[in-house]
């Protein structure tokens, strides 16, 4: 491992005796998120070779068959290999890679790259949210509107268990305008529309309330 580590490190960071500090901190951003996710493969790989030579996987688990997962995160596309298997015993088939790190059978983004979509799309149109989130990844209109609708989804079944509903005597809606700065958009700010939800103003001291 620590020769795959050594050969990319040298792959993206190759630091010539006439560069310069400034030149050295400009290498360092341009690729520091391509390193990371070449890291990220190797270790995604290295877990699945590990797993591949336990005692316990060869006592309970045939091998099928080796494939390749890309998932898109902030870092870019990963994309790796891993491999397929049945159970023995149950004859169940899984890639016990995925079970080990969390990865949801269909999950083709990462949690991080999601609530990004979410943030963007909050300050932008869908479509536009899609080509601001990420560097190195475009996503469509669709895409953040099944996010946008998942993310709803979930949020309402937190509250559909509850046997309690709160019952408030006054509810109060404002709506309002603001700017926010985008860095990504080749704009100084963009218009961004609030809307506010609570039960009522108190006055926590001389002139002002909250």
């Amino acid at each position: 491992m620590e020769n795959i580590i050594l050969q990319i490190i040298k792959k993206y960071f190759n630091f010539s005796s006439d560069i310069n500090f400034s030149g050295m901190i400009k290498m360092l951003h341009q690729n520091s998120d391509k390193f990371y996710a070449e890291i990220l493969t190797a270790v995604m790989e290295e877990i699945d070779n590990g797993i591949k030579a336990s005692k316990e996987r060869k006592r309970n688990w045939s091998i099928i068959r080796i494939d390749t997962r890309t998932i898109r995160t902030v870092l870019g596309k990963i994309t790796f290999k891993r491999t397929y298997y049945q159970n023995k015993n149950t004859k169940r088939y899984a890639y016990l890679l995925d079970e080990a790190v969390g990865l949801k059978p269909y999950q083709r983004l990462d949690d991080a790259i999601e609530g990004k979509i979410l943030e963007f799309a909050n300050l932008l149109s869908f479509e536009n949210a899609g080509k601001f989130v990420s560097d190195y990844d475009t996503f469509s209109k669709q895409t953040v509107k099944n996010i946008i609708q998942i993310f709803f989804k979930k949020e309402d079944e937190k509250y559909e268990d509850l046997e309690i509903k709160r019952v408030v005597k006054n509810l109060f809606i404002e709506a309002d305008e603001d700017h926010v700065a985008l860095q990504k958009c080749n704009k100084n700010n963009v218009l961004n529309k609030i809307i506010y939800v609570h039960e009522g103003k108190v006055t926590e001291c001389k002139n002002r309330k909250f």
